[in-house]
This record gives structure tokens, C-alpha cells and sequence, in this order.
């Protein structure tokens, strides 16, 4: 049996360490570029897996959130709040997240908000009624909204991205 914090344990950051790279939110079918500078939709889909609903689109074409038969929400409602403020706080498309030179320092940067977001929901936990089994599954799906959204700042992508956008609409214009 393995000691849990012994001297085998490696936790320093290398481009072969184990970062979970099994799930890309690129190749998820998105318009990769849209969700990075407008991430609204993928913030109203957390919030509905938070309160575990769906949106019904109905024959009138109104949308409902409708609950998950046999399901309640996650967590308190001021438990949802606070994580969509915290979740909010850094995916939104106001605020200049500055500029990552290369994938390994943008590696590093999730892992330190992965490991933020898992204490937070550990100190937090009780207060909001959210079962210890759900937090690692959470802050995976925010791990994941998280990169796809900062993932814009390597190498400069998101300035080159954005001048690419800018002189097609100026040239179709």
C-alpha cells in the first residue's frame, strides 16, 4: 500500500508529468475561438449541471429550465452562487488575462487553479451540502471550461487571433 504523502511522490511540474490531457475541450465540437472571447454558453451550461436542469425549448419556441427527473441541485443555492462568482471572476470576456509564453508555464498556471478550485470546494463543501464524492468531477469540468478559455493566451495566440478576425471583417466590409 502506498503511503499517501511519502517520499515517492513527485509533484514538481514537467512537460511528462501527469496532466490530465485525455479530454480536450477543443475537439468537444465547439467553436473553439467564440467560447474563448464570449464563454456565456459554457457558463449557463455549468450553472444548469450545478443545479442539475436541462433547457426545454418548447413548441411556442420560449425555453425552460426544466429539473432533472429524480435529481436536485448539487449544492445550497448559495453554494452555486459563489462557485459560478469564482468560475466568473476568471472566464468572462472582460477582463485581459495577459500572456502565457509557452504551454508548460500555462500547464502550471491550471495546475495551481486546479489545486485553488479543489480547496475551495473542500473548505466550502459542508456549508454548501455537496457531497465529497461530487467535488472531483466539478472542479475537473471547471479545470476544463477554465483551460479552454486561458488556453487563448499561449504564445500570443489570442492577439494574433483577434488581428486575424479584424482584417478579414475590414477586407469583407
Amino acid at each position: 500500500m502506498d503511503d499517501f504523502l511519502d517520499k515517492k511522490d513527485d509533484f514538481s511540474a514537467s512537460e511528462e508529468n501527469e496532466f490530465n490531457l485525455e479530454r480536450k475541450p477543443q475537439n468537444e465540437g465547439y467553436d473553439t475561438f467564440s467560447l474563448r472571447t464570449n464563454p456565456e454558453e459554457l457558463l449557463v451550461k455549468f450553472e444548469l449541471q450545478l443545479r442539475n436542469k436541462y433547457l426545454r425549448k418548447h413548441k411556442d419556441g420560449k425555453t425552460t429550465q426544466e429539473q432533472i427527473p429524480g435529481t436536485q441541485p448539487l449544492c445550497t443555492e448559495k453554494g452555486i452562487q459563489e462557485i459560478l462568482f469564482m468560475l466568473k471572476s476568471i472566464v468572462n470576456n472582460h477582463t485581459v488575462q495577459g500572456n502565457q509564453t509557452n504551454i508548460i508555464e500555462h500547464r502550471l498556471r491550471m495546475r495551481e487553479i486546479a489545486d485553488s478550485i479543489t480547496i475551495f470546494f473542500y473548505t466550502h463543501s459542508r456549508g454548501w451540502d455537496l457531497e465529497d464524492l461530487r467535488i472531483n468531477s466539478l472542479v475537473d469540468d471547471i479545470y476544463f471550461l477554465m483551460d479552454l478559455f486561458l488556453s487563448r493566451t499561449i504564445e500570443n495566440k489570442e492577439r494574433e487571433l483577434y488581428a486575424k478576425r479584424s482584417k478579414k471583417q475590414r477586407t469583407e466590409t
